[in-house]
């Protein structure tokens, strides 16, 4: 936020008494920190919108599984009602230890040795079936059909799909039997790893 910025602020407080733009100017200020301290420490702009996204996603979600972010096996544990992103990184977000503990992660995640299938995704398909998706403005009626290994199909929002194997530096997706259950992007729990959930077979598969 810059200076000018803030004295339109304070001018406009004075003038008219508005406690609410002076709530809006804090959380503007330690956003702007946080993502300074961010860049600092060496993330790039883009992993910077990734995560922003994930948060404001979870803070939107009415749910007690958006809870923002705490630790896991001493990572740093994203999650919204879709999405589970372990990761090394805190972007310098604040802990929320009480709004999601480490169990609750653990239960969210299963067993590991569940995971039993492989999927590999063929990345310029889904660069494009996205590119479509994403111009057309109908991303939540884009769903693209990932081939499993055992030969069924899941069906998945290209975005979020795309944003986990990009961030995960992957192309393979590990699953359980069932197709209504949730997909990894490892399955060494230890480390980092993302969780997505499937979608539900469009109408006109």
């Amino acid at each position: 936020m810059t200076n000018e910025m803030m004295l339109q602020v304070i001018s406009e407080y004075l003038e008219n008494g508005d406690t609410k733009i002076i709530v809006k100017t804090k959380e503007k200020l330690i956003e702007d920190i946080r993502k300074e301290q961010s860049l600092k420490k060496g993330n790039t702009v883009k992993d910077e919108t990734l995560v922003k996204r994930l948060m404001k996603s979870a803070a939107d979600i009415n749910s007690k599984l958006a809870a923002g972010y705490s630790t896991y096996n001493n990572k740093y544990a994203f999650i919204d009602g879709y999405r589970l992103y372990i990761l090394s990184n805190d972007f310098g977000y604040p802990l929320l230890k009480d709004k999601m503990q480490e169990q609750s992660i653990k239960q969210i995640l299963g067993d590991s040795y569940n995971y039993t299938i492989t999927s590999k995704i063929d990345m310029e398909e889904l660069k494009a079936f996205h590119a479509v998706a994403k111009a057309e403005k109908k991303i939540k009626e884009h769903l693209f059909e990932v081939v499993r290994g055992d030969c069924t199909s899941q069906y998945f929002n290209s975005e979020f799909l795309l944003e986990i194997l990009t961030l995960y530096k992957t192309d393979t997706i590990y699953c359980k039997e069932n197709l209504c259950d949730t997909v990894v992007t490892s399955t060494d729990f230890s480390g980092e790893l993302g969780l997505l959930l499937p979608c539900r077979k469009p109408k006109n598969k």
